[in-house]
């Protein structure tokens, strides 16, 4: 975020929030917010995501995310994400 040029707006932090799994419609499911610093590193987490929601989807791009992971877990998805990110898995 750029900050304001007269400086009316001081920028607290930089970065993302990426949300992972959430789902509108009939059924509304909030995805998992996670804070983000680098472009690279959302390219790392998509990444993480889609091979952990491929091990575990019934039937991949069938299956949506937000219903992979209320099926096996948020919190296991999130953890297994992030393990495949930082290379131990």
């Amino acid at each position: 975020m750029k900050a304001c040029p007269h400086e009316a707006r001081i920028v607290k932090e930089e970065g993302f929030m990426v949300y992972i799994g959430g789902k509108g419609g009939r059924e509304i499911i909030e995805g998992v917010s996670m804070k983000i610093k680098t472009v690279q590193e959302i390219i790392e987490l998509i990444n993480g995501v889609l091979s952990v929601y491929n091990r575990y989807a019934d039937k991949p791009q069938r299956e949506r995310l937000a219903s992979t992971m209320k099926r096996i877990g948020q919190t296991k998805f999130i953890n297994e994400t992030k393990k495949v990110v930082e290379g131990k898995s």
